[in-house]
C-alpha cells in the first residue's frame, strides 16, 4: 500500500484517501478529509455560486438526483441503508408483498406500522394506499374480505 502526505493537514494517509485528478493522472495533494472541509467552507463563503453549481449538476444528472434523493429518504425515514432496502426487495422476490405485482413494473414504497415506526415490507402504491384508507384495521380489512365474499346461501 502506497501512502501520501496531505499537503494541508500534513497527515501520512493511504494514497485511497485522495481523489484521482480528473485533469492530471496524479491524485489531488490534499486528503479527503480535508477536501471535505475545504468544500464546505467554500459552499458557506459562495452560496449563490454553490446553489447555482447544485442546481446545473442535478439538471444534468436528473435520474442520478432522483434515484440519490430516494435512498437518502428511505435511509432518514425508515432507518433503511441500501443494502437492507435490497435485501428486503429480494425476501419478496422483487414483488408487492400483498397483489404481487413485479417492483419494476409499479411504483413502490416502504410499509411501516405507523404506530411503532416497525417496517413491515414493500408494497406497491395501490396497495399501501388500500391499507392506508383502511386505516391499517383487521377488523375493517376482515369487514372487507366479508364484504367482497359472494354470497354462498
Amino acid at each position: 500500500m502506497t501512502t501520501k502526505t496531505c499537503t494541508t493537514c500534513n497527515k501520512v494517509k493511504s494514497e485511497d484517501n485522495f481523489l484521482q485528478r480528473k485533469d492530471r493522472p496524479s491524485s489531488r495533494s490534499y486528503c479527503n478529509s480535508c477536501a471535505a472541509v475545504k468544500s464546505k467552507k467554500w459552499r458557506q463563503d459562495n452560496p449563490e455560486r454553490a446553489s447555482e453549481q447544485s442546481k446545473k449538476w442535478r439538471e444534468g444528472n436528473a435520474e442520478s438526483y432522483k434515484i440519490k434523493q430516494r435512498k437518502n429518504h428511505i435511509r432518514r425515514t425508515y432507518g433503511l441503508s441500501e443494502s437492507d432496502y435490497q435485501a428486503l426487495c429480494a425476501k419478496q422476490d422483487h414483488a408487492c408483498a400483498i397483489c404481487c405485482s413485479p417492483m419494476a413494473e409499479v411504483r413502490t414504497v416502504v410499509d411501516h406500522d405507523h404506530s411503532t415506526g416497525e417496517v413491515r415490507g414493500i408494497l406497491c402504491v395501490n396497495c399501501n394506499t388500500g391499507i392506508g384508507m383502511l386505516r391499517d384495521d383487521y377488523q375493517l380489512v376482515q369487514r372487507a374480505l366479508n364484504y367482497l365474499k359472494p354470497d354462498t346461501d
